[in-house]
């Protein structure tokens, strides 16, 4: 299967420094493991319900990474923009 492509927006890299440190410790695993499509069980990608094109990945039992799928010359990517609580989506 062939590796997804990401992009990691500035709104993402401030959002993540609000978050707990163990939080932050899995960022880089996790979406390892996104792009890989691996341990897709264990990351849940589901899209949140209410909003267009807006998706989440479980970092932890109760953080989330947030983003889209966006469309370029060079095909689909995912657009990772905020990383919060499981609720943050209400904020953003």
């Amino acid at each position: 299967m062939q590796a997804r492509r990401i992009k990691i927006e500035k709104s993402f890299v401030s959002s993540l420094k609000k978050v707990p440190q163990q939080v932050r410790q899995k960022v880089d695993d996790c979406l390892k493991h996104f792009i890989d499509r691996d341990a897709e069980h264990s990351l849940r990608p589901e899209p949140k319900s209410g909003f267009k094109n807006v998706w989440t990945i479980r970092l932890t039992r109760g953080y989330r990474a947030f983003y889209s799928q966006e469309t370029d010359e060079q095909g689909t990517y995912s657009s990772f923009f905020f990383v919060g609580d499981h609720d943050s989506y209400h904020r953003f």
